[in-house]
């Protein structure tokens, strides 16, 4: 009996060390800019600026009263949906592990889509120009309803030039259309 009881307990002890969080503060913004930023960027040769307004949301938190929203009154030309973003500074990682980055987020569009990128460069910190992990666009159903976003990756450059695996920055992009977004439990874990 006490065996397999002490084999029961370490398996749970396993099963919850097994998971460790990479972004442990501030995850569903529950501290207004606290360890995020947010902005827009952009010149007239790219497309120019999209006009947006970030603000934290004390009415429309998922599991609490805060979340983060970006409502894009002028999207980019092309609709990148990489300049106007959220970003997440000072991220490490260890090259070759497997991770998993979810969030949830929500429009009011029955069909929507928000673009995600890990990546280093000068502007985050790194030793060499810029390279991603991944850069991808996800498509939700959403209605003015929270949608769980998650994807697992494992941490190699697949993009661009080296990557400074102690230096990387994540966003989460907007300017794909005009609207309101909602993003709120940004959870990025280590996977055993």
């Amino acid at each position: 009996m006490k065996k397999s009881l002490l084999t029961v307990l370490c398996a749970l002890i396993g099963l919850t060390a097994g998971a460790q969080e990479v972004i442990k503060t501030n995850r569903s913004f529950t501290v207004p800019y606290q360890d995020w930023y947010s902005g827009v960027w952009g010149s007239q040769a790219d497309g120019g600026k999209p006009l947006v307004i970030f603000n934290y949301d004390k009415n429309e938190g998922r599991t609490d009263s805060n979340s983060f929203r970006a409502k894009v009154k002028n999207n980019t030309k092309n609709g990148a949906g990489n300049k106007a973003v959220l970003r997440r500074k000072g991220i490490r990682l260890k090259k070759g592990k497997s991770y998993t980055l979810t969030f949830w987020v929500k429009s009011r569009f029955m069909q929507d889509e928000i673009y995600v990128s890990l990546y280093s460069a000068a502007d985050t910190g790194g030793k060499y120009p810029w390279g991603a992990i991944f850069n991808k666009d996800f498509t939700f159903k959403s209605s003015g309803e929270w949608v769980k976003v998650e994807h697992t990756f494992k941490a190699e450059g697949t993009i661009g030039k080296k990557i400074d695996y102690r230096k990387l920055d994540l966003i989460i992009g907007f300017d794909k259309r005009k609207g309101t977004y909602w993003v709120d439990d940004v959870s990025l874990t280590l996977n055993q």
